[in-house]
């Protein structure tokens, strides 16, 4: 009989024929393995660097490209606050 387990997935316990195809028929039916698991979980760690990556060089482009604007804007605030004094 295959149930229904907390994610949503399929879980069969091997005594349905018809609900366990699409099973491996190692005994481990409707479980992964742990190299499948590992795989998996690098690849998770792969996409997460490639997005670190990714961020990483927009914010690169971006200081580059509008580093000086705001440099600029930053220095004018500064220029037009000297004078004041607190009271």
């Amino acid at each position: 009989m295959a149930t229904r387990n907390l994610t949503g997935g399929t879980v069969c316990d091997g005594s349905d024929p018809i609900a366990a195809v699409g099973f491996a028929d190692d005994g481990h039916a409707g479980r992964e393995t742990l190299p499948e698991r590992s795989r998996k979980r690098g690849i998770s760690y792969l996409e997460y660097a490639l997005l670190a990556a990714l961020v990483g060089i927009v914010g690169a482009v971006g200081v580059m490209k509008y580093g000086g604007a705001i440099k600029n804007f930053f220095n004018t605030m500064a220029d037009k606050t000297a004078d004041v004094t607190p009271k």
